[in-house]
C-alpha cells in the first residue's frame, strides 16, 4: 500500500474516551470526531501504564513499563533506551515536539527540535510510598478536583493556546520540504485542574442530568486494593453535587482541547496537506472521574486505562470503527511504518496501519500494569476478546466480561470456583500474562527500585522537599499528611 510520508501525532493528557462525541459521550468534540469520520476509530485502545511518565516512556519506546523501568512519576524517560527520537534521527527524518513530554530534563532523547516543553522537573515521590493503609492525598485533590469550576482568567488555558500557536507556525513556515517529518503536538489537558470557560461550563451544567451507578459505588463494595486507591484519591470526600461539578468541568475542559485541535487541523487544510499526512490522536491514559470510588488514574479499571485512539490519512479507511485491541506501544511501529523506518525487533507494538487494513489482528491482546500512586499491589491487566483479567499481586484475581459488563460492576472471578468455563477463562488469561512477565518478580523489582530511589533522595534531602511540596510531612518511611491536610 502507498504510505504517507509525514506524520502529525497529537497527544493529550488524561482523556477518558467516554468523554467525547465519537465514542458515544455527550461531550462536544467535533474536531476529534471529524478525524474519526474520515479515518479509523479504535474502540478498544489502552494505555500500557496509566500514569503520565511511564505511559509516555512506553509510547516513545514501544516497550512495557517493566522493560523501561519507568515505574512512576519519579522515573522519566532519559533516552538510554532507543526511542522514536533516535529512530527518526538515524533515518534523517525531521522530528519536532511541541508541549508536554514529561521526560528527564536535559536528557538526549534523540529530538533536535523541542518547543514549549514541559518535562518532569519535580519528582512525584508520593508514588514511592505504597504500603497500606495509604492516607488521603488532600493537597493535590483539593486543588485539582475540589476546586473544579469555571475559570476567572485565561491562565488555565494559556499553555494549550501557546502549544497550538507554535504548531500552526511550524506547519505554515517551519516544516521542511526536503525531508520527511514528524510533528508531535502535546497538550497538558484535560488533566486537572479543571477550570474551563464559563459558557462551556454552563452548557454542561445544564446538559448533565444523571451519572451512572459506577460513579456512586459504595466503599464497602470495593476490593481492598480499590479501597486504598479510593482513600488516596479522596474518592468519598466530595458529596454527590460536587461529583457532578467535576464531571461538568471535565466535559468542558475536553471540549476546550478539541477546540485547540481544531485550530491545528484548520491550518493543515489551509496549507493543503490535511489529506496528505497521517494524523494520529490519542492520550496517555484516562480519568476515573470517581468511577469505582476513585479520581485520577493508575487503576486497571476501564476509566483509567482505556484511551481514545484515532488515525486519519492516505490509504486509511474512512469512517471505520474497529474493535481490534490496540495500545500505546503500537504508536512507534505505526509511525515507523508510515515513514519506512527500521526499529528494534524488541518493541512490543504492531502498526495500526496494518491493523486498520484487517491485517495483523490474530491473537491480539492488550497488556497494562501499574506500580504507583495509590496502588498498594503490583497491578496487571490482560484483555483478550471481550474478557479482561486484573491481577493484584498478593490478592484475588478479578475477571470481567466487557461485552456484557462494560462498567465493570460484576466481577466474575468469585464464581469461577463453581463454574468451569469461568475458571478456564481465568487460566487462559493468566497464561497470556505469564508469557509477558512474572507479576511477582516485576512487583518485587518495582518495589526494590522505588525503595532504592527513596533512600537516595532522602540522602540528598530532595525526598523531604518533594514530600512537603505535596502536602506530606518530611518523614522518610511513611506518608503522613501535614496537619493542614489531615
Amino acid at each position: 500500500m502507498v504510505k504517507p510520508v509525514n506524520v502529525i501525532f497529537i497527544f493529550s493528557d488524561q482523556h477518558n474516551p467516554g468523554f467525547s462525541g465519537c465514542y458515544g459521550g455527550i461531550t462536544r468534540t467535533p474536531n476529534i470526531d471529524s478525524l474519526a469520520q474520515g479515518g479509523v476509530l479504535f474502540e478498544n485502545a489502552y494505555s500500557n501504564c496509566p500514569l503520565c511518565v511511564p505511559s509516555r516512556a512506553s509510547m516513545f519506546t514501544g516497550l512495557y513499563a517493566h522493560e523501561t523501568a519507568s515505574w512512576d512519576n519519579t522515573t522519566p524517560y532519559d533516552g538510554r533506551i532507543p526511542g522514536l527520537g533516535h529512530y527518526t534521527r538515524e533515518n534523517n527524518i525531521k522530528f519536532t515536539t511541541i508541549g508536554k513530554l514529561d521526560f528527564k530534563p536535559g536528557a538526549d532523547v534523540g529530538i533536535d527540535d523541542i518547543r514549549c516543553v514541559r518535562n518532569r522537573e519535580s519528582l512525584d515521590v508520593v508514588g514511592l510510598f505504597r504500603d497500606k493503609p495509604l492516607p488521603p492525598r488532600k493537597k493535590m485533590h483539593m486543588a485539582s478536583h475540589w476546586g473544579a469550576g469555571p475559570r476567572e482568567n485565561e491562565d488555565f488555558l494559556k499553555h494549550e493556546k501557546k502549544v497550538t500557536q507554535e504548531a500552526i507556525n511550524w506547519i505554515r513556515t517551519d516544516r521542511p520540504n526536503d525531508k520527511p517529518w514528524v510533528l508531535n503536538i502535546n497538550y497538558s489537558k484535560p488533566h486537572p485542574a479543571w477550570h474551563p470557560d464559563k459558557e462551556l461550563y454552563k452548557y454542561y451544567k445544564n446538559k448533565l442530568t444523571s451519572l451512572g451507578p459506577k460513579y456512586f459505588q459504595k466503599y464497602d463494595s470495593l476490593c481492598e486494593v480499590d479501597q486504598n486507591h479510593s482513600t488516596h484519591t479522596c474518592g468519598f470526600v466530595l458529596d454527590d453535587d460536587k461529583v457532578y461539578d467535576c464531571h461538568t468541568a471535565y466535559h468542558a475542559t475536553v471540549e476546550e482541547v478539541d477546540i485547540e485541535i481544531g485550530k491545528v487541523l484548520t491550518s493543515l487544510k489551509e496549507v493543503g496537506i490535511f489529506d496528505e499526512v497521517l494524523i494520529i490522536y490519542t492520550s496517555d491514559h484516562g480519568e476515573m472521574a470517581r468511577a469505582h470510588g476513585a479520581w485520577g488514574k493508575c487503576s486497571m479499571h476501564e476509566d483509567s486505562v482505556r484511551i481514545p485512539m484515532i488515525i486519519h490519512g492516505p490509504d486509511v479507511p474512512d469512517n471505520k470503527r474497529m474493535t481490534s485491541l490496540v495500545s500505546l506501544v503500537d504508536i512507534l511501529p505505526t509511525i515507523s511504518d508510515a515513514l519506512g523506518m527500521d526499529t528494534s525487533n524488541d518493541i512490543k507494538g504492531r502498526s495500526l496501519l496494518d491493523v486498520c487494513q484487517n491485517n495483523n489482528t490474530d491473537n491480539r491482546y492488550v497488556f497494562s500494569e501499574s506500580h504507583s500512586n495509590g496502588i498498594i499491589a503490583g497491578s496487571f491487566m490482560v484483555r483478550s476478546g471481550d474478557w479482561k483479567l486484573i491481577e493484584y499481586v498478593g490478592y484475588q484475581s478479578h475477571l470481567f466480561n466487557l461485552a456484557k459488563d462494560p462498567n465493570e460492576m460484576n466481577d466474575l472471578a468469585p464464581q469461577a470456583a463453581n463454574d468451569s468455563q469461568l475458571l478456564q477463562k481465568i487460566n487462559e488469561l493468566q497464561a497470556i500474562l505469564l508469557t509477558i512477565c512474572s507479576p511477582e518478580k516485576i512487583d518485587a523489582k518495582a518495589r526494590a527500585d522505588q525503595q532504592y530511589l527513596r533512600d537516595s533522595l532522602a540522602v540528598s534531602g530532595r525526598l523531604y522537599d518533594e514530600l512537603e511540596l505535596r502536602g506530606f510531612q518530611r518523614i522518610r518511611d511513611k506518608l503522613i499528611p501535614l496537619p493542614e491536610y489531615s
